[in-house]
């Protein structure tokens, strides 16, 4: 009977020790909404989910967690990245006081403004996500990116991203509330 009883004793511990347990949340909780999130970019798909790091905060768990973006194509650099914008027109070569040569000084100018824009369009008209210039300049400011921004890349290339979330736990698990 004693044995019975210690055994009691040991479940009703483990019981009460697994009620007390937090559970945190894992990229795993936030991988959906990524490839969600990133389904209507036709050029890249989210993969390789990791948590790099967590902690429980007053009113949610923080969580960074790091995923790849891996090229669906072959893409040309030109097409990318901003990473060699064309030189600047020098508006003192002109005389803008002729119409011929504020007719050229306009030209140069647009050609200029339509290669600084190419990255630009060449995101907005194939990935259907809003990006925001901040967003995409963390993605090239990556140490791991170095060695794939402004190259011409290669279909199943990957970049990495790092990102935060702001996780509440509900009752059907952890959701991001941010």
């Amino acid at each position: 009977m004693g044995i019975l009883k210690r055994a009691g004793t040991v479940t009703l511990l483990v019981l009460a020790v697994g009620c007390t347990v937090q559970s945190v949340p894992e990229a795993k909780d936030v991988a959906q909404g990524l490839e969600e999130f990133w389904a209507p970019c036709g050029i890249v798909k989210a993969v390789d989910f990791q948590k790099t790091n967590g902690a429980e905060q007053k009113d949610y768990y923080g969580m960074d967690v790091a995923y790849k973006l891996q090229f669906t194509s072959d893409f040309a650099k030109e097409d990318l990245w901003h990473t060699n914008p064309p030189e600047p027109v020098d508006q003192t070569r002109y005389n803008l006081e002729s119409p011929d040569s504020a007719a050229e000084y306009a030209a140069a100018m647009a050609d200029y403004k339509k290669e600084l824009a190419r990255p630009n369009e060449f995101w907005a008209n194939h990935c259907q996500v809003e990006l925001n210039q901040k967003y995409l300049g963390s993605i090239i400011g990556e140490a791991e990116n170095k060695g794939i921004v402004g190259k011409d890349v290669k279909k199943g290339d990957t970049i990495t991203v790092k990102t935060s979330f702001k996780m509440i736990k509900s009752e059907k698990g952890w959701i991001s509330v941010e």
